[in-house]
């Protein structure tokens, strides 16, 4: 189970109004290790998404503390919660 993310976003103001680009990776991209490792990134332009990942920034920076995020599940609450809900059951072989 990984435990840590990159995460990068790009904001633009475009002929439709403001877009968010981001890029969610599980990796260092470090050419030396990449042989051992397989990492997974996920490049989108989804609103919700991008949202999220603007509110995670503004989080970090102090700016501010969102009620509830869209698509994303932040450490520690939600993933204890998400995790709980999912571990409860039984596993089927």
């Amino acid at each position: 189970m990984k435990t840590h993310c990159k995460l990068s976003l790009v904001v633009r103001r475009e002929e439709n109004g403001i877009r968010r680009y981001m890029h969610m990776g599980t990796g260092n991209y470090n050419d030396a290790t990449a042989h051992f490792y397989t990492d997974m990134g996920l490049f989108t332009a989804n609103n919700d998404m991008g949202i999220d990942a603007t509110n995670i920034f503004n989080m970090l920076s102090g700016y501010s503390r969102p009620p509830f995020f869209h698509e994303l599940h932040i450490s520690p609450e939600a993933f204890a919660t998400l995790s709980m809900k999912n571990w409860t059951r039984p596993f089927k072989w």
